[in-house]
């Protein structure tokens, strides 16, 4: 087992995005949106500091703050704009789970941004359903990623089944916990 702070960091989120999504909205898209800033700037900052910024005396730092600044950045424009939000998380939460349970390909790619976009309009449509169902997906995701990555004995085919269980019960957990909630 191998539980790094990032990957601790990540369950936790995940939690309360899987249970507490709807009741906790605005934090619930900050986070989600951080998370994603997060994720595509640690993936993308190393190539950018040792390659277009090769000068930097401390390079390994700014390797850390990027994501952070990125996270942080979304997180506040994620706040502000909540249809947007809405969308978008569908169509990330459709196209992230494919490639993760398919592997990248175009075609896959394809398929998958399409069903995003189906996804997004539903969910625009329908905001309270639509926000428990994505914040619950988007938690359980982060979740089982994280405890895949984590417990070596865990085999790689167990992550969709963990996924989908752990979404049904927080979307479960959230209608019943935001029968009152606005």
């Amino acid at each position: 087992m191998t539980f790094t702070l990032e990957l601790i960091l990540g369950i936790i989120l995940g939690i309360i995005l899987c249970f507490f999504g709807y009741r906790l909205k605005k934090i619930a898209f900050a986070i989600a949106w951080f998370l994603i800033g997060y994720t595509l700037a640690a993936y993308v900052a190393p190539g950018l500091v040792h390659n277009l910024m090769p000068q930097l005396e401390n390079p390994d730092l700014w390797i850390t703050v990027l994501p952070l600044a990125v996270g942080l950045l979304l997180s506040l424009m994620g706040l502000s704009i909540e249809r947007l939000c809405v969308t978008t998380l569908a169509f990330i939460a459709v196209v992230a789970i494919a490639i993760h349970q398919f592997g990248f390909s175009w075609p896959l790619l394809g398929v998958a941004s399409i069903l995003g976009v189906v996804a997004g309009m539903i969910a625009v449509s329908m905001m309270k359903p639509a926000i428990i169902i994505i914040t619950a997906v988007i938690g359980a995701q982060g979740i089982a990623a994280g405890l895949l990555s984590a417990i070596a004995a865990i085999p790689a085919v167990a992550y969709m089944p963990i996924l989908v269980v752990l979404a049904i019960v927080g979307a479960v957990f959230q209608f019943r916990n935001t029968k009152n909630v606005a």
